[in-house]
């Protein structure tokens, strides 16, 4: 994996210490409860006690627990207060709100690939959601050139509505006209005038 050019603060999830290599990030993150990472795993060998030992960076977690020597507590009332009735679906999500909170310039979006199944159906949808707020505040978010968290099946030449392929056969406006309030062709209505005056 490419990493972005220049300096960048790392904000990274714990159980990716082993695919970091030289990389320090400034911040470890750990944000399930308390029981997900106490149960053994059939992955990471050595996971929870890798963050009980954990001096050298703070551990971002839910709480701050003695078990953890470097865990610091995430803000999730300040965050939640800040952005209410925004979706949070994963470890993204905080901290894209997070970052945006902290008024950051920029972000970067790396090593996210969204290939289990569950972080397809629910997750992707919430990170894509604070990258538009990122965004919208005017904050430059880059996304990895693997990460397909705002990719969809639509060739990269094409904008949905603009150029759009033909319709498929038994789908096209002539056969299913747009039927308005006013009963009429909505294609009507809008060549009146009506749908922009109303």
């Amino acid at each position: 994996m490419s990493w972005p050019a220049g300096h960048w603060d790392i904000w990274a999830p714990v159980f990716t210490w082993m695919l970091l290599k030289r990389r320090r990030p400034r911040l470890w993150v750990e944000l399930h409860r308390s029981i997900w990472w106490h149960q053994k795993k059939t992955w990471r060998q050595g996971y929870t006690q890798w963050l009980m030992r954990q001096k050298a960076r703070p551990v971002l977690m839910q709480h701050r627990y003695a078990a953890v020597p470097r865990s610091v507590m995430y803000p999730k009332g300040a965050i939640t207060a800040a952005f209410p009735g925004a979706p949070f679906h994963g470890t993204v999500d905080w901290l894209m709100a997070l970052a945006i909170w902290l008024q950051v310039k920029e972000i970067a979006v790396w090593g996210v690939d969204y290939a289990s199944s569950h972080e397809e159906v629910y997750q992707k949808v919430g990170a894509a959601y604070w990258v538009g707020v990122a965004r919208g505040r005017g904050i430059q978010v880059r996304l990895s050139p693997q990460c397909p968290l705002l990719s969809n099946p639509m060739p990269d030449t094409q904008t949905y509505g603009y150029d759009y392929p033909p319709w498929p056969r038994g789908h096209h406006p002539k056969d299913w006209p747009m039927v308005s309030l006013y009963g009429e062709d909505g294609r009507d209505i809008i060549r009146k005038g009506q749908v922009f005056r109303d």
